[in-house]
């Protein structure tokens, strides 16, 4: 079986057709108009102006691309993240800025990329189906289990999803405390498996629509650092981790750094503060998913109507959400400190494993995949133009995903890159980095022995090839 995985414009809005899209939060009028009255007051017209800038800059089909993303991450933040709406234009000045090579020296674009994100994590979730006698499958549960479930035939990873929760005791117990703390007590049980999957999915689509917002933060941070010893502004509280641990200890978030919601005493609980709070910092300072996972709970409770009773299952979806935004960003953070003397000896610290966490698992998977169609922007500087020469780069037409549906045992899924042809007018430039030996180190990053991400024996990766576009398409 293979699940295709390339640009579906149109399949956007189609995102929430399983489940309805769930109003996680409830707008305090007052606290609306004060924080769109910022913007407002800064400059009325910013998101007309910086998309005037981008469609002159960029080629038709890319810009198109990004209007259709942000609409609907505009209509989705209705419900799922209001504050984006305030906050749109911010996000594509940090677009513009990265296309002339003033943020990164590598850049690959990250507007699409997030509602196509949201698109792989459905396919993932719906599409990726497994045999009911999978030995994985069996480890979790019983056959008369699976039957009471009205699951006797294929198993989606969806399902499997909520089966952790509910079968697997050990591994999520954090998510299961958390929930029990806000007050969905024994929410995690075959009673609310429908439930559970609905959460599940809303979590993780939500995740992956907004989860490198955090990139426009991690801009702002490398403008402060250099001017900090010339001015007495005081820093942004998610570039600090003594700030950040103070103002949002309990977020389901910290519990990756700080073991919070382990009740058993985890080894990330046992560390000393001295410890969490030099792994906080590092990932302040060299990742975004932190400043993505922090703004994004920190304006939704900011904006949230404080006068009506919490909805806990909504809660407990919105700060799942966050975790798995945090979660597709934090390889770099383990990298650095897995080598340190202190580091927990289960070396479980800061890693994804699909029975510890299935939304951050699936989020991270997908965000992995979903390379296809992101055009790189780079400044050719041996071009002689009176404005810059700005040149793009859109390497790779689609995915496929192989795999063995009928594998017993560990699944091995095998990834075939699809592409341009040369003569299709999007030539590989080999110095952009879109070549198979990126894709290769990425998938060792992410996948092999004691790497970032852990499938827990249902699958593993195997061999990346390279395709030829079929028909065309």
């Amino acid at each position: 079986m293979e699940i295709i995985f390339k640009s579906e414009f149109d399949t956007i809005y189609e995102l929430w057709d399983t489940y309805k899209r769930p109003k996680l939060i409830r707008i305090c009028p007052h606290r609306w108009m004060e924080f769109s009255n910022k913007r407002a007051s800064k400059n009325a017209n910013a998101y007309r102006e910086i998309n005037e800038k981008l469609e002159k800059s960029l080629p038709q089909d890319v810009y198109n691309k990004i209007r259709s993303s942000i609409n609907a991450l505009y209509q989705f933040s209705t419900e799922l993240f209001p504050a984006f709406r305030c906050l749109v234009p911010v996000f594509l000045s940090d677009e513009w800025l990265a296309l002339l090579n003033l943020r990164d020296d590598f850049y690959r674009e990250h507007i699409v990329h997030q509602t196509q994100t949201a698109v792989v994590v459905q396919k993932l979730l719906e599409k990726l189906s497994f045999p009911a006698d999978h030995d994985f499958v069996k480890a979790l549960c019983t056959a008369q289990e699976l039957r009471e479930l009205g699951l006797d035939d294929k198993i989606t990873l969806l399902d499997i999803c909520a089966l952790i929760m509910i079968y697997e005791k050990k591994k999520p117990a954090f998510i299961r405390n958390y929930a029990t703390i806000i007050g969905l007590h024994n929410f995690f049980a075959k009673e609310n498996f429908h439930l559970i999957k609905e959460l599940i999915h809303v979590s993780a689509i939500t995740a992956a629509c907004y989860h490198d917002i955090g990139y426009a933060f991690r801009f702002a941070k490398s403008i402060m650092d250099p001017l900090a010893n010339y001015s007495g502004f005081g820093a942004t509280k998610c570039f600090q981790a003594e700030q950040l641990m103070a103002d949002m200890p309990h977020a389901l978030f910290m519990h990756w750094f700080t073991g919070i919601y382990d009740l058993d005493n985890s080894s990330a609980a046992s560390l000393e503060r001295d410890r969490i709070k030099e792994t906080i910092q590092i990932a302040c300072d060299s990742t975004h998913g932190l400043h993505s996972a922090y703004s994004f709970i920190y304006l939704n409770n900011y904006l949230n109507d404080k006068t009506v009773p919490k909805n806990p299952w909504a809660e407990l979806a919105l700060q799942w959400a966050g975790s798995a935004i945090l979660m597709h960003d934090l390889m770099k953070v383990r990298n650095k400190i897995c080598r340190q003397s202190w580091y927990p000896p289960d070396r479980e610290y800061l890693s994804v494993s699909l029975c510890t966490d299935p939304v951050s698992f699936t989020v991270a998977l997908a965000d992995v995949l979903q390379c296809y169609d992101r055009y790189n922007a780079f400044v050719d500087a041996g071009l002689k133009h009176e404005s810059f020469p700005l040149c793009f780069e859109t390497p790779i037409q689609g995915l496929i995903l192989r795999y063995d549906d009928e594998s017993r045992n560990t699944a091995i899924l095998s990834l075939h890159y699809i592409f341009y042809e040369k003569n299709s007018g999007r030539v590989r430039n080999t110095r952009m980095m879109h070549n198979m030996k990126f894709y290769q180190e990425t998938i060792r990053d992410y996948f092999a022995l004691d790497a970032y991400l852990d499938a827990c024996g249902l699958f593993t990766i195997g061999k990346i090839e390279e395709e030829v576009p079929r028909n065309g398409n």
